[in-house]
């Protein structure tokens, strides 16, 4: 599903691909719906491992934000040599195909506002710090950082060029209103 997406493959194909028999998976999934809400929650939850240790306190909370893109391009280059191509987000992919569909898309919501939050402890950190203003509206700053960060990784697969995701220190920087002085430094600091 990461790969082509939740309507180009069939359960026979998912059970070729893992080598089961359709009635094994039967026996562990009622339904393609059900193995892609958990395929969702246990990719989740392998990436919040991850997300954890880059979001924490001890580092700064621009370190963290830079270290967050730098796992997003390591994760989306390891998937293009494994697969052949940028794959994207999957519960952003799943959560736009899928959404007619309220399950796969309330559970996609549900992922993109948890990594929000990890925007936002580090929003409020730069505002304690003095690095961003202090009336800034971090819960709408993190949506546009959100956002802005879901577009790059959805035009990188859309492009099939991991170029594109070599550059979100300056615009995830002037979306939270770092001074220019800092912004101007960061945008050096792409990898």
């Amino acid at each position: 599903m990461l790969r082509n997406g939740y309507h180009a493959v069939s359960v026979d194909e998912i059970c070729a691909w893992a080598n089961v028999k359709k009635g094994s998976f039967y026996h562990f999934f009622d339904s393609k719906t059900n193995l892609t809400l958990q395929a969702m929650d246990h990719h989740y939850q392998e990436s919040k491992s991850v997300c954890d240790g880059i979001f924490f306190s001890t580092f700064s909370p621009i370190e963290r934000f830079q270290n967050f893109f730098e796992y997003i391009y390591r994760t989306q280059a390891d998937l293009h040599e494994k697969l052949g191509h940028v794959c994207g987000a999957l519960s952003v992919t799943l959560g736009s195909e899928m959404v007619c569909h309220d399950d796969i898309r309330k559970k996609a919501s549900e992922i993109i506002r948890s990594y929000e939050k990890y925007y936002e402890c580090a929003l409020a950190d730069l505002v304690s710090s003095g690095e961003i203003r202090a009336d800034t509206n971090i819960e709408n700053t993190s949506s546009n950082i959100s956002c802005y960060i879901i577009g790059k990784v959805t035009i990188a697969r859309i492009r099939n060029s991991l170029d594109f995701l070599k550059d979100f220190n300056a615009g995830v920087f002037q979306i939270a209103g770092m001074r220019s002085s800092k912004h101007d430094a960061l945008q050096e600091k792409n990898f």
